[in-house]
């Protein structure tokens, strides 16, 4: 799906080992996880040449890490508070898409944030669930 638009994704995963079982809504986290894949993939301009997603996690002491990283349009910081609010839209959407993913991150003990974002250089949103 993301080839045919011309989206590279990459796939940055710790060792399995390294990670244990969580106990986690699965189809909410997936759910939460394919809508911002979704956004990033929406994050990108028509002209923009190198389009790429990364999906990276990584065991950090006590909790497992989770990061959608894009190289898109990235989002102001004077939003980053309210970006996970319901009805914050840039889209013209509904705006519920990352309340949502909140609330399913939530939902399954985790946590979420914009971890960094720079206009014009991209968004990494980070999810942490202890372990």
């Amino acid at each position: 799906m993301l080839q045919n638009q011309g989206i590279q994704t990459k796939l940055d995963l710790e060792r399995e080992e390294n990670i244990p079982e969580l106990f986690l809504n699965k189809d909410g986290v997936t759910d939460a996880l394919l809508n911002l894949i979704q956004n990033a993939a929406e994050s990108f301009s028509a002209k923009q040449r190198e389009k790429l997603i990364t999906i990276r996690t990584r065991r950090n002491h006590h909790a497992i890490e989770l990061w959608v990283i894009d190289n898109g349009r990235g989002i102001e910081p004077e939003r980053w508070g309210s970006i996970f609010d319901p009805g914050h839209t840039t889209k013209g959407s509904d705006g519920l898409g990352l309340a949502l993913v909140r609330e399913a991150v939530f939902k399954s003990g985790g946590n979420i944030c914009i971890e960094d974002s720079q206009v014009g250089r991209g968004t990494s949103f980070k999810i942490t669930f202890e372990v």
